[in-house]
């Protein structure tokens, strides 16, 4: 293993030896005071929330966990764009070592297994794991992969879509997850803007080889287009959050046989995509989800009553879970808590998951879904 003061990681290393350098390291988020400062495992324990043997489990790569958004915030932060590289590095990481049992480095004092097991996995950025509950979606995958496959030879584009916080990037998320093996290269675009879709469609071309990492912007962006119109046979490209389809097209890939997986607030998406919709859940599924993700499996009538109350929404759904838990409250109280003051639990940015919209509260979901149309309805 590396010195604790070496920037990058060693390439390939099993994510107990990754975790093992970030803490000798001293990573920490942007603008603490212990940045650099080698962790404790039982102070990264504490913060994290397990105990310090499950540290070492993780070190061990024993007992790996199911999903890490905890880790990365003590690690990282809060803010996704906030050590990107290494974010996508301790994922895939995770990945590597659940799917080959890679050793660890210092237990076989070689590092080649991992390296040669890292070359076999199809390449794949997705930024984030799917939850550990993840429920209630198995009509919107089967839907996606009939959409998806619908094509022999040419471009299928699907376009997932929904109300904010309904879960939409899970839904995609998962989605890549199962069929991680059936793409020669499964890649993760940020739609938002015209920039963030560049950058990442130029980072897929430099990660298969298509163009060299100095390459300039323009000449790389269209050999990337170039080369998926030709090449594109097997490969998903997931564009993420998309604000319509106009501003979406002249991104995708004209012609070839890629698969495209779009995921939108907007619904107008039937003159370049097939779309499946995301619906709210039923009382039934959140109170599945709330028993589950809180451990209160004897709280049924409360879990569908409060469910009910939610509306549905996933995003809700998983404050209120993470609200009980860090409280250890029970879920009726919660339901009583919600009645009562609403506005407050709802924009509490401590039960914030990172996997919906990077950490936005319920309330500014509905702020951010409520403001469109409050301007549409003035300019009447």
């Amino acid at each position: 293993m590396p010195p604790p003061d070496v920037l990058e990681p060693p390439s390939g290393l099993s994510f107990g030896d990754l975790l093992d350098w970030h803490l000798r390291r001293g990573t920490r988020p942007s603008g603490s005071d212990k940045q650099g400062e080698p962790w404790k495992k039982a102070a990264f324990a504490g913060d994290v929330g397990v105990s310090d043997k499950q540290v070492r489990n993780w070190i061990a790569n024993k007992s790996l966990p199911n999903d890490i958004i905890t880790i990365e915030r003590v690690l990282f932060g809060r803010n996704q764009e906030q050590s990107k590289v290494w974010r996508m590095e301790l994922r895939d990481a995770l990945k590597r070592t659940r799917a080959g049992g890679a050793p660890t480095a210092a237990a076989s004092g070689e590092v080649a297994p991992v390296i040669r097991i890292q070359s076999e996995l199809p390449p794949s950025n997705i930024p984030i794991l799917v939850p550990e509950h993840f429920l209630g979606r198995d009509d919107a995958l089967a839907a996606i992969e009939a959409a998806l496959n619908r094509y022999e030879g040419r471009v299928a584009i699907t376009a997932v879509h929904g109300l904010r916080g309904v879960g939409k990037t899970t839904v995609a998320a998962a989605f890549a997850e199962r069929h991680y093996r059936d793409y020669r290269a499964t890649w993760w675009i940020r739609a938002q803007t015209a920039t963030t879709m560049r950058s990442d469609l130029i980072a897929l071309a430099v990660r298969l080889g298509w163009v060299a990492a100095i390459e300039k912007e323009e000449p790389a962006l269209a050999t990337v287009m170039e080369r998926l119109r030709h090449e594109g046979e097997g490969i998903l490209l997931i564009y993420d959050n998309a604000t319509d389809a106009d501003a979406l097209k002249p991104y995708l890939p004209r012609g070839g046989a890629a698969k495209v997986l779009v995921t939108s607030n907007a619904h107008a998406w039937r003159g370049v995509a097939v779309p499946v919709e995301i619906r709210l859940w039923p009382k039934e599924i959140g109170a599945d989800y709330l028993s589950a993700r809180t451990g209160r499996d004897a709280e049924r009538a409360a879990a569908e009553t409060l469910s009910e109350a939610l509306g549905g929404l996933p995003l809700a759904h998983e404050q209120a879970a993470a609200y009980c838990e860090r409280l250890d409250i029970s879920l009726a109280e919660y339901g009583r808590r919600f009645t009562a003051t609403p506005t407050r639990l709802l924009d509490d940015e401590r039960h914030a998951p990172a996997e919906y919209h990077d950490g936005l509260t319920v309330a500014k979901t509905f702020a951010l879904t409520l403001a469109p149309a409050a301007g549409s309805t003035a300019r009447c």
